[in-house]
């Protein structure tokens, strides 16, 4: 949802626009890293005002309650300058609904350098849980943040970088690279906070073509195809492939005609 946040200074004090501009700069991070809203924001003065445009994850996304330590410190500094506190305004006509992850039965980790909003989705119907909901902590919060952004360059990497292309794919693909491995640690911690079985969603895009629905899990050997068709599903979040105990999601392979790529992200054990 596309909100306006405006702030508007003290007639009484000097005002120092780089200052204000800063500040402001500083508390929508604080809220980018806390889940409240996302992507990155366009600040102008205007008519005596500093005015930002941002997509808020929810309706309710800038209440105080919401806000994490840095966000509430960031905000004590802009009413200390300006001697007020942000006002908020809705553009949008239509309020799009919140899910809370008390709604949900299972949770999954996923994202791709064309997603947008939350990266942690319902299982089913793969309606987005802001980050800002999670009964987690701060820095939990920051680091699904940050391993978001580490997750779609590696995807914007395997599809335009060339010589990059299977470094950056064999990271989004396998089960133990790094940043599967981080992935996953948050997916246990907020398993841990929310009690909600929460899976990682491995991306797959070579494929075994017949083969394909007959390979392993890459974590632990087991089966894990389900009932779910391997193309033309009913519902995108719901996955022909996945894993209880190792919670892990994935899909069928795209392309079907390189059987050395398809090894990637494959079962290594015997």
């Amino acid at each position: 949802m596309l909100y306006k946040v405006s702030l508007k200074p003290d007639a009484s004090k000097n005002f120092d626009v780089a200052e204000a501009r800063e500040l402001l700069e500083s508390y929508l991070a604080a809220m980018l890293k806390n889940g409240q809203i996302f992507e990155d924001s366009n600040i102008a003065f205007h008519n005596g005002a500093l005015n930002a445009y941002v997509n808020l994850q929810g309706s309710q996304a800038m209440l105080l309650k919401h806000h994490s330590q840095f966000g509430l410190d960031c905000l004590s500094k802009i009413d200390a300058f300006f001697n007020s506190s942000p006002h908020w305004e809705c553009l949008d006509d239509v309020l799009e609904e919140e899910f809370d992850w008390r709604t949900s039965s299972s949770l999954i980790l996923a994202t791709d350098m064309f997603a947008e909003g939350a990266s942690l989705r319902r299982e089913g119907d793969g309606k987005g849980i802001p980050l800002y909901h999670l009964p987690v902590s701060d820095e939990v919060r920051e680091n699904i943040y940050r391993w978001n952004l580490s997750y779609q360059a590696h995807d914007r990497l395997w599809i335009d970088s060339g010589s990059l292309e299977i470094p950056a794919y064999k990271e989004i693909a396998e089960v133990n690279s790094e940043l599967s491995e981080m992935g996953r640690e948050y997916c246990r911690l907020i398993e841990q906070a929310t009690n909600l079985p929460t899976y990682y969603f491995l991306y797959r895009y070579w494929g075994r073509g017949q083969d394909e629905e007959h390979r392993k899990c890459p974590g632990c050997g087991g089966r894990w195809r389900t009932s779910e068709p391997l193309d033309g599903r009913s519902e995108y979040w719901l996955f022909p492939f996945k894993c209880a105990p190792c919670r892990l999601v994935s899909d069928a392979g795209v392309e079907m005609d390189d059987d050395d790529h398809a090894l990637i992200g494959e079962w290594t054990g015997p």
